[in-house]
């Protein structure tokens, strides 16, 4: 090549870096917790724009707000608006989402079905319960799939299903039920390193869901031992998805009693962290900072659990967690006029309020549609 053309490649190469850099550096940054202006996608290097290098291809968040449709985003048909618009946009304009556990009821229906109500932002799978003491950590579906068999890699489809509709699938730790707890911080990296390669970015031969990405963990932890090593549970797993395109969460489903007995706030229990994006207290099975279920009933020993949680609790956002239908087993269940019309209007001051969750999809005869415009 000539030297004069080399010198004008040189100028050409240099003055598209200059545009590009420019480009980028006049965008808004972003991230999940830094959304993008209305109409803008949250592109893979952290910056928001409408055209297909920010909506297309390694898209973050907000994927759908463009009126360019990401090329590569295969139809799902007809559904429900997508997660980036239902739940974090909801957010950012001081309304809240709903957020369900699946998987524990009988005759639910399937993954799919939840997705398909259009009702949820994030669907919580319960529950990884058995892990720590040395034995494998097993998977417990009830009756939806037998893991030990394989039979719950059809669930692939399901959790594709969710995600093409823009909601995040998550799975929870714990619950009432199983074996589980960790007694070091070798189990918990260990227990860190297997959700990782089998559940969400990593790789395994035998990941228990199938070759799906789950968006994150959830911290359900409802007895057990070693509770400071949920801390470095949830620092571990921070670690490994750190700096990857995608954004996993941590959520936990403390009681209302504050500070929860197993994951805190507190030294070093796993909320002090700070690393939690989503934390839905269980407001029921727990009298003393249940709501009450009368309209015309005082509701300040709710209300005042609910402020000490927001106000003392490191985390992006807060939900109210309810049963989603009465219980001959559990109690705090509260009728949806009551919900409307005597606590939204008194949690959602709150710069953290994040809206509601439910204990679960089995109950949820009509609950989550008759409250969604509430939020």
């Amino acid at each position: 090549m000539a030297r004069n053309q080399r010198s004008a490649a040189i100028v050409l190469l240099q003055s598209l870096i200059l545009m590009y850099e420019l480009d980028f550096s006049a965008a808004q940054r972003c991230s999940a917790t830094n959304l993008c202006s209305e109409g803008l996608c949250c592109g893979q290097h952290g910056y928001c724009g409408s055209t297909d290098v920010y909506c297309g291809s390694g898209c973050l968040i907000q994927c759908s707000n463009s009126t360019q449709a990401p090329a590569s985003t295969p139809s799902s048909g007809p559904g429900p608006a997508p997660f980036a618009q239902t739940s974090f946009d909801a957010v950012r304009k001081g309304k809240g989402f709903i957020a369900v556990y699946w998987g524990q009821g009988d005759k639910e229906g399937s993954l799919a079905d939840a997705c398909n109500t259009g009702n949820y932002g994030v669907i919580i799978m319960a529950f990884l319960n058995n892990f720590g003491g040395g034995q494998s950590p097993g998977l417990d579906l009830a009756g939806h799939c037998d893991p030990p068999s394989g039979g719950c890699t059809t669930l692939s489809t399901d959790i594709h299903t969710c995600q093409q509709k823009g909601v995040k699938i998550l799975l929870s730790l714990g619950g009432a039920d199983g074996q589980y707890g960790m007694g070091s911080q070798k189990e918990a990296d260990s227990l860190a390193q297997y959700l990782w390669h089998n559940f969400l970015g990593g790789t395994s031969s035998h990941r228990p869901l199938g070759e799906a990405v789950l968006d994150g963990i959830d911290f359900d932890i409802e007895k057990g031992n070693g509770l400071q090593s949920y801390a470095q549970l949830a620092q571990s797993i921070r670690k490994l998805t750190k700096g990857k395109s995608k954004h996993y969460y941590l959520s936990a489903a403390p009681q209302c009693l504050f500070p929860d007995a197993y994951v805190g706030p507190g030294k070093g229990l796993a909320l002090q962290t700070g690393l939690f994006d989503y934390v839905w207290v269980q407001f029921y099975n727990n009298p003393p900072c249940n709501f009450n279920p009368n309209a015309n009933r005082d509701q300040s020993s709710g209300l005042a659990a609910w402020n000490k949680w927001v106000q003392h609790t490191p985390a992006e956002k807060i939900f109210l967690g309810l049963l989603v239908s009465p219980s001959a087993t559990d109690n705090g269940f509260i009728p949806s006029d009551v919900l409307i019309s005597s606590i939204l209007p008194h949690i959602r001051s709150s710069s953290k309020y994040g809206g509601v969750m439910f204990w679960d999809f089995s109950g949820d005869n009509g609950y989550s549609s008759s409250i969604k415009s509430s939020l």
